[in-house]
């Protein structure tokens, strides 16, 4: 019985059988663990005498009285106003201000009982309170899920409710990295380099000294400081091409006779189309708009002609 808890004189009235129903005595007292039962269920349970009535020993002090010890009867409100959990008995608590016996799942711990915990999930049998019932954390390890991408994750050991600070921010605002996080080391800032020469385009990060400034790139050999090729390319990304490598004079073949126009000339590392290169007898065309004038021709024509 409870401390402070008063009683009450009801007695309770049970149904009559045609036989002596377990829990109950030769005598025709019913024991007192089965008094209780009823007490607290409100259990029709078959009755220990043979008028309708009984008495129990709900004192369970063995006088078999019939009184009722009102710290069990959650009819008489002993638990009005009373914190839920507080003992009002034997094996029962106070939840929300019903007197009521304890059981798996009633958000009280009964240590006596086996229950480990008694969140309401977890068990064998779905009722939450036996051995193998585990709280979902009692301390931050508890709570990791290996995840560094995820947050650091904490356990609140009241509440045994796990809690992260949510997911990893890996934006290291750098244009010329591309942000991404790793499960298992957490953010990596790679170069946003797409032909992997080492520096990422020039759209997107413009800072050569940050390894940006390539205009090309689709092409390896092209970035910044590379050096120049006979490639008709701006290998250097400095918006010349082939600066410093064009050897090669070549002259103007408009009307592709072989013979160029020395004063229609481009530099380069090789001719590009519609130009022919210096000759080796350096013959010139006087006339690129005849290809039957050139130097050598066997006639001479209206048109024009060379010497």
């Amino acid at each position: 019985m409870c401390a402070g808890c008063g009683q009450s004189t009801a007695s309770p009235v049970v149904k009559v059988v045609d036989r002596v129903p377990a829990g109950c005595t030769s005598t025709g007292a019913m024991k007192s663990t089965l008094a209780l039962a009823v007490l607290l269920f409100g259990s029709v349970v078959g009755a220990c005498g043979g008028d309708g009535t009984v008495p129990v020993d709900a004192s369970m002090d063995g006088s078999f009285d019939g009184t009722v010890d009102s710290a069990v009867d959650g009819q008489v409100g002993v638990c009005e106003g009373v914190t839920d959990g507080t003992s009002c008995g034997v094996g029962a608590f106070c939840i929300g201000g019903v007197c009521t016996a304890g059981r798996c799942g009633d958000g009280v711990l009964e240590s006596d009982a086996g229950e480990q915990c008694d969140d309401g999930a977890n068990g064998d049998d779905g009722d939450g309170c036996r051995d193998d019932c585990t709280f979902t954390c009692e301390a931050d390890v508890d709570c990791d899920d290996g995840d560094s991408c995820t947050g650091v994750e904490s356990c609140d050991i009241a509440l045994h409710l796990c809690s992260t600070s949510g997911p990893l921010d890996c934006d290291d605002l750098d244009p010329c990295t591309i942000d991404s996080c790793d499960a298992g080391v957490g953010c990596a800032h790679d170069l946003d380099d797409g032909d992997l020469d080492g520096y990422a385009p020039a759209t997107t990060c413009t800072t050569a000294g940050l390894m940006g400034g390539d205009c090309d790139d689709t092409n390896d050999s092209v970035f910044p400081g590379a050096p120049e090729h006979c490639d008709s390319l701006d290998n250097d990304c400095d918006g010349a091409i082939d600066e410093g490598l064009a050897t090669l004079i070549c002259l103007r073949d408009a009307d592709r006779d072989r013979y160029g126009d020395p004063t229609d000339t481009v530099n380069a590392c090789s001719c590009p189309s519609g130009y022919v290169g210096v000759r080796a007898d350096g013959e010139t065309d006087c006339s690129d708009r005849e290809p039957d004038a050139y130097p050598g021709q066997p006639a001479y024509f209206v048109d024009g002609y060379c010497p």
